[in-house]
């Protein structure tokens, strides 16, 4: 072409791509973690990654489902390992979808011998779709919060109040209600709640963290070996 000069960004391009780690995106200031969000159709297979992992993982039957505390809160800390290794910028495949308890059919198992476990889990899928549907969100946010504050009643009126799974609701009770005011973020009350929360939960997560059990899951057949 006729006029037009050419400029080598070889060197630059090489720069910039020094400053990245693996997992970083390079966006524009307007492009958030909602429209990011809003970009992908969850469990399209065209679209969502772990759609074709999902059938590789472990056969729903080999879950065990009556899990003492301590299973239940290794289950809880290795599934929020995963969430913050995908909030850091590792795809849904490599890291939420790994949870096989995460399966719809397996949530639906659940229901009849943990609500803990249900109501958690729950919180996990509203919190990572934060920002899709900002109507069916907030709805879907209210009934996940009331799930949620059952769930802890229900460990405070059965167990002790120093149970291992009370700071573990308690922090994603905390975690998803600032993750709710922040996808308002209408006003400065709903910035100094979630900041409220997030102390919360940083204090719950310290729990968490002292607490966290190191007990690997047993199969059914190994319950039955017993």
């Amino acid at each position: 072409m006729k006029g037009v000069k050419l400029v080598n960004l070889q060197v630059m391009l090489e720069a910039g791509a020094s400053e990245l780690s693996s997992g970083k995106l390079v966006h524009c200031h307007a492009f958030n973690f909602s429209r990011a969000m809003s970009a992908l159709v969850i469990l399209n297979s065209k679209q969502d990654a772990g759609v074709s992992f999902l059938d590789i993982r472990a056969p729903d039957d080999r879950l065990p489902l009556d899990l003492t505390d301590d299973e239940i809160a290794y289950v809880f800390d290795s599934l929020l390992a995963c969430e913050a290794t995908w909030h850091n910028g590792r795809p849904l495949w490599k890291t939420l979808y790994t949870c096989t308890y995460l399966n719809l059919k397996t949530v639906k198992k659940l229901e009849s011998c943990s609500p803990v476990m249900i109501a958690y889990f729950d919180a996990v899928h509203v919190d990572r779709d934060v920002g899709i549907s900002a109507y069916d969100l907030e709805c879907q946010q209210d009934v996940t919060t009331e799930r949620l504050k059952d769930a802890e009643m229900l460990v405070m009126k059965k167990l002790p109040r120093t149970s291992i799974l009370l700071s573990r609701v308690r922090f994603r009770i905390n975690l998803h209600i600032a993750l709710n005011r922040l996808c308002k973020a209408a006003t400065f009350e709903d910035l100094h709640a979630a900041r409220q929360n997030l102390d919360v939960a940083m204090a719950n997560l310290t729990i968490i963290q002292n607490t966290t059990p190191a007990v690997p899951v047993k199969t059914n057949a190994d319950r039955l070996r017993k």
